[in-house]
């Protein structure tokens, strides 16, 4: 069942991020979850979901939007049931090799400041 567009929660990635850039447009695509990249001023290190008045972090973040899509995706936010250390931990261990592992994706500054982020 799609999401109205006034109740869609908004997905804040790190646009210089392949990994991330990749994700928030596959999520985009299926139009259930509202994509932005970071501002400069916003830690770069985070993906941040603002569902209503509630913000997740980290791997909260990426499982809760998980709940938006579309078919098998959905049970992936299963993962909620994974103490939460355990899921930032994960988290963190990716966030901190990502660049190491991906590169940067090309053109990420120029992105983010077209787009308003």
């Amino acid at each position: 069942m799609p999401v109205p567009p006034d109740s869609m929660p908004t997905l804040l990635y790190d646009a210089a991020c392949p990994l991330c850039t990749n994700a928030a447009r596959w999520i985009e695509q299926r139009g259930c979850v509202r994509i932005r990249p970071l501002k400069a001023d916003e830690p770069q290190d985070a993906i941040i979901l603002h569902e209503g008045a509630a913000v997740m972090r980290a791997a909260s973040a990426v499982l809760r939007t998980c709940r938006y899509l579309p078919g098998k995706w959905k049970l992936l936010a299963l993962l909620l049931a994974v103490p939460r250390p355990i899921r930032d931990g994960i988290y963190r261990f990716i966030a901190r090799h990502r660049y190491r592992l991906l590169g940067r994706a090309p053109g990420f500054v120029e992105e983010a400041q077209n787009t308003g982020g």
